[in-house]
């Protein structure tokens, strides 16, 4: 089951699909049909575990749940700008990429900015 798993086995499947998948699309692609049980949740989080790494890295994009691989960017900003120029408040729609600031992603209405260091106190010298 292992070996069905890896970077470039989810960009071959990505690419044949063409379009963007869903989380579920993907791992339906990646047919997973012998297994069940626990092995069904392990592979679903490797995969899940993949698609955060390549999302990360750049190799993949997200948008509202859906996944493509970055060599469709163009196509896919040029789909997504009527609806950024529609709603560009609603949190729920974001894009992700490797150059994003990911503290400014949160579903929570309630997140805080962590607290930043304080500078440490000027040395004194000795004369």
């Amino acid at each position: 089951m292992d070996s069905k798993i890896n970077g470039k086995k989810l960009i071959t499947l990505m690419k044949s699909i063409n379009e963007p998948a869903t989380f579920e699309t993907l791992v339906k692609g990646f047919n997973f049909r012998s297994i069940r049980g626990e092995a069904l949740r392990e592979a679903k989080h490797k995969v899940r575990n993949l698609l955060s790494a390549a999302v990360r890295l750049g190799f993949v994009k997200e948008y509202n749940g859906h996944y493509f691989t970055s060599t469709h960017v163009d196509e896919m900003f040029e789909f997504m700008e009527p609806e950024f120029q529609q709603n560009e408040n609603d949190p729920k729609k974001r894009c992700m990429d490797s150059e994003t600031n990911y503290y400014d992603i949160s579903d929570s209405d309630d997140y805080e900015e962590p607290p930043k260091p304080a500078k440490a106190p000027p040395r004194r010298r000795r004369s």
